[in-house]
């Protein structure tokens, strides 16, 4: 722990409370699970992430035929009469199935399941912002956009809390990463898949010899093992060029407002004079270095004991078939080391420059504390380049594929369901969500490439017969209209937006209100120097912006408690069709308009990353249920208190309903 810790008691972040603490849900594979279709497609494509092409020949067609074919159709034996996967008591099928069912056997989490049979530990439980923040990470998506970032605010020094929150959540999930459980799922499941993998090359190998054919030009052990490097680079890279990026730029916010303070104190007289110190911006500036030192030592690739193509292995790992607590303590042995020589440099230089200046500019005992803050930055500056330079950011995967030439368009249906203004407001309406929701393309790489491609396809609600309001029935209409022939290409089929009389209100609660819709909780509190009302700070950092209602299109209501799924009061999710939904989830939610393409498309439609009912859950705490992408306790914090009404009022929303969570209609 850095020293000043123990010298400095000054002030203090709020922090979070335990009652701010999102709901905790089993956590899902370390890796994973949608890895192999981006691995799918790099093969037989050659794009790399972080956008680099291969050298290597690409999986031809018939690579991927073969994939999805039981081996006895296709190989020599023995691989024709391989068995099925392994369980706790021996294979589970007489015949193997598909390669690519055995990879997503071990994806899926089966493969731990039956290894863990007979375990005592319980699955680990994590918050679903943590969660969905590594998903982000693991798949080089920015933890956050530019758009959201300067939408919150977060670079102003009255949000200075949340930022960090949101930086430091990023580290944590690195943290995760790095622990020698995690990494040592995720090294189980790679070694795994690399069989898996290199058992296939082999087969089709000896499938060309045993027909007199030469050997395949491409060889998918290689493939797999080039993508592997690159994935993991590029999530340390796209991480890394975030956090060093964001961390620079509020450092020198500090700074600047640290030496103004500094400068501003009283001269006495010719020799003597008074010097002002913040100690609140000091402490913020001590944060942010701590920040940086946790991001250098956890924000890297952990890929040891990864099998690679040419097998070589930290020798301390080579047993790949010892137990993993074996294996993982090996793993920690290496970390400790790691950071260990991380952190004793760091110290080495920063004690020499504290000797020094203390040898040269000897100072009086209360200029220590901020003396050290300049000590901590230019002996960590001069370790590391990137915290000056930091790297830039690459296009994300899912920009990258849309792209591609043979991708025209991409985008939505949006139905408008609020049918109580002129066409002249609805246009002006119309325009504003719009603008909204392309306001999300800033700070995006390769923005410029493909906003021209995104879509907005407006269905009228009256046209089709739907009511006002009716997401029922707009579900319906677009469940039809999605197996038409005509049905616009490259739309997303699985998801739709809708405009209602709430959504509609969001872009301006206090001056638009709809007959048919109750109003918004307020966000307004009374100014008592003034006969009006002003916007509460803490709903002024865009959180609180225009949303729109996002639609499950395989979504259907939940049946009658049945002796299948009976009805469960202590169960915090609800049953349909053996699928788990977050309890209240009836197929649609708000998102805030800048999410509309960052994450309903990035996230969702682009691979399926994060289901749309997480991003429902995700925003339960929301005081309009609004998503707004991952929180952290701080936000939490805040809408709590803005709840409990600390100087703001939460109307009840005119249904019976507490004020938090009532936009869903």
């Amino acid at each position: 722990m850095a020293e000043w810790r123990y010298q400095f008691a000054g002030p203090r972040l709020r922090g979070a409370g335990p009652q701010d603490a999102e709901e905790k849900v089993h956590a899902k594979s370390a890796f994973e699970l949608t890895t192999i279709n981006h691995f799918l497609k790099a093969a037989t494509t050659g794009m790399m992430p972080g956008g680099e092409k291969t050298s290597l020949s690409v999986l031809p067609p018939e690579g991927m035929q073969l994939l999805s074919k039981p081996y006895k159709e296709w190989a020599p034996e023995p691989y024709s009469t391989m068995p099925g996967p392994a369980g706790p008591f021996g294979a589970q099928t007489k015949e193997s199935p598909p390669p690519l069912i055995r990879i997503m056997h071990i994806l899926s989490g089966l493969d731990d399941i039956f290894e863990n049979a007979f375990s005592q530990t319980p699955p680990p439980m994590l918050e679903r912002s943590f969660m969905v923040m590594k998903t982000k990470i693991w798949f080089g998506m920015a933890p956050m956009t530019e758009a959201r970032w300067k939408s919150k605010g977060l670079d102003e020094q009255d949000n200075i809390e949340e930022a960090l929150a949101i930086i430091e959540q990023v580290v944590d999930v690195w943290k995760h990463l790095c622990t020698p459980k995690i990494q040592g799922d995720i090294r189980y499941m790679h070694n795994k898949i690399w069989t898996e993998i290199d058992v296939f090359q082999d087969a089709i190998t000896a499938r060309a010899s045993s027909r007199g054919e030469p050997a395949p030009e491409y060889n998918f052990t290689q493939l797999w093992h080039e993508y592997i490097n690159h994935h993991f680079q590029h999530m340390q890279d796209q991480s890394r060029s975030w956090l060093y990026t964001h961390l620079k730029t509020l450092q020198k916010v500090w700074k600047d407002r640290f030496v103004a303070v500094m400068a501003s104190g009283r001269q006495v007289s010719a020799t003597h004079g008074t010097i002002r110190i913040d100690h609140y911006a000091m402490m913020v500036l001590n944060k942010i270095q701590d920040i940086y030192l946790d991001g250098d030592i956890y924000v890297r690739q952990r890929t040891e004991g990864f099998i690679t193509a040419d097998r070589r292995i930290d020798p301390r790992l080579s047993q790949i078939e010892a137990p993993k607590a074996q294996l993982n303590a090996a793993y920690a042995g290496i970390f400790a080391e790691m950071e260990g020589k991380m952190r004793g440099v760091l110290k080495q230089v920063l004690d020499a420059r504290i000797a020094e200046r203390h040898r040269v500019m000897p100072m009086q005992d209360f200029m220590e504390a901020p003396n050290l803050v300049v000590d901590r930055e230019f002996c960590h500056k001069s370790l590391s380049y990137e915290i000056d330079s930091p790297g830039e950011r690459k296009v994300e995967g899912w920009v990258s594929e849309l792209m591609d030439e043979k991708v025209e368009r991409f985008g939505f249906v949006i139905y408008r369901l609020c049918y109580g203004q002129s066409e002249e407001e609805w246009e002006d309406f119309q325009k504003k969500i719009e603008d909204g929701i392309n306001n999300a393309w800033d700070g995006i790489m390769g923005a410029d490439k493909i906003k021209s491609k995104a879509t907005l396809h407006w269905i009228d609600g009256r046209e089709e017969k739907i009511s006002e309001g009716d997401m029922d029935g707009a579900r319906k209409d677009f469940q039809t209209i999605t197996t038409l022939p005509s049905f616009p290409t490259n739309l997303s089929k699985v998801v739709c937006l809708a405009i209602t009389p709430t959504s509609l209100s969001s872009l301006n609660p206090t001056t638009i209100t709809t007959p048919s819709s109750p109003p918004l909780p307020a966000l307004f509190e009374p100014d008592p120097n003034t006969t009006s009302s002003k916007l509460s700070s803490l709903a002024s950092t865009g959180d609180f912006r225009p949303f729109l209602h996002a639609i499950d299109a395989t979504y259907s209501p939940s049946p009658s408690p049945s002796a299948s799924f009976p009805p469960n009061n202590n169960t915090q999710t609800q049953t349909r069709n053996s699928k788990m939904y977050p309890k209240g989830y009836t197929g649609t939610f708000p998102i805030l308009d800048q999410l509309v393409w960052s994450d309903l498309f990035g996230l969702n439609v682009s691979g399926t990353r994060v289901a749309l009912e997480d991003m429902y859950a995700l925003g339960a705490l929301h005081p309009w249920g609004v998503y707004v992408g991952p929180t952290t306790g701080t936000r939490r914090r805040e809408w709590r208190e803005m709840r409990e009404g600390m100087g703001i009022l939460l109307k009840g929303n005119g249904n019976g309903k507490v004020a938090g969570g009532s936009a869903q209609s």
